[in-house]
């Protein structure tokens, strides 16, 4: 029997929890049915239906787990929307096996440091702070201007640790944040940041945080020195 192809565009329409299927190197798997069993969560694995998970899929598990998707294979990916790398190495394979060896030798979580949490509470109630300072002392241009910095500084220091380091329940409580007190949007930006700038990072035409090409996006910030 002829094992059935997807294109990309095709790929892109099985995004729903009920017909759910990803890409790995190559071959397109039908996760339906894994879907709720999914470690990660549901949200997680939904990010990447309909998507080439590659990048991120090697990224955040370790190596036998391909076994896994090996049940679901249903067909083969003929072409690809987004630049497509060659294998790990043998160095990063390496590299990624003794990090994992040192968090759990020396009896490490991975994914939390409750000591992180001392962290985040500082910068939120430093960026609600110089918030609350900026509009308390806006008739000073020096303390105007200084408060408007902090303010910015630790805005984005919320954004860098919050959604960078943590669990995904932290992820979603920092959401609110971002959509109610910065005026972003939580999952406008995982979209754009996780599952575009870090599978593509510096990627010219894949990676969304660094539009170069455009002429009508004059950002001095996204030009390539």
């Amino acid at each position: 029997n002829s094992m059935r192809t997807f294109t990309w565009r095709e790929l892109s329409r099985l995004n729903s929890r009920h017909n759910a299927h990803v890409a790995y190197r190559g071959k397109v798997y039908d996760v339906s049915g894994f879907v709720a069993r999914h470690p990660g969560g549901v949200d997680q694995i939904m990010l990447g239906a309909g998507r080439d998970i590659t990048q991120l899929f090697e990224s955040y598990h370790k190596k036998e787990i391909v076994n896994v998707l090996e049940k679901f294979y249903v067909g083969e990916l003929v072409d690809n929307e987004m630049p497509v790398f060659p294998k790990t190495s043998e160095f990063y394979s390496t590299l990624k096996k003794r990090v994992e060896n040192y968090f759990k030798s020396n009896n490490i979580d991975p994914k939390v440091d409750y000591w992180m949490f001392v962290r985040y509470a500082a910068f939120l109630t430093l960026t609600f702070t110089s918030w609350y300072c900026l509009i308390l002392f806006h008739s000073s241009w020096v303390l105007g201007l200084f408060f408007s910095l902090m303010w910015g500084f630790f805005s984005a220091l919320v954004a860098m640790t919050y959604t960078h380091d943590s669990r995904p329940w932290v992820w979603k409580l920092v959401g609110s944040v971002h959509d109610f007190y910065h005026g972003a949007s939580i999952l406008a930006w995982t979209y754009q940041h996780v599952l575009g700038h870090h599978p593509f990072t510096n990627i010219d035409g894949a990676d969304p945080d660094i539009v170069t090409a455009a002429a009508e996006v004059p950002d001095i910030r996204r030009i390539k020195w």
